[in-house]
């Protein structure tokens, strides 16, 4: 019985440890996604909007970036579109 629970057992830590592995690798390549991106303004509503911190309200992040919801929609859906094609 102790031969097929610790049969069992260490299964389970291999694969934890792949999980960990794979979700390590995984935020790398996000950071990486979001280094590559030359535009400010996408860099901050990745980060501080939508991705890292999720800091700001929608209308929080058009003050700080001084335009308006619309012009923020657009500018988050064109940063979208970049983190996409960098990161897939």
């Amino acid at each position: 019985m102790n031969r097929v629970a610790s049969h069992l057992y260490g299964n389970g830590t291999k694969t934890a440890v792949i999980n960990h592995t794979d979700i390590t690798y995984q935020i790398k390549e996000v950071e990486d996604a979001l280094n590559a991106i030359d535009d400010p303004r996408y860099q901050f509503i990745l980060h501080d909007y939508i991705i890292i911190e999720k800091r700001f309200t929608r209308n929080e992040a058009c003050q700080h970036l001084s335009i308006s919801v619309s012009k923020f929609n657009y500018l988050k859906n064109q940063a979208l579109r970049e983190f996409k094609m960098l990161y897939g």
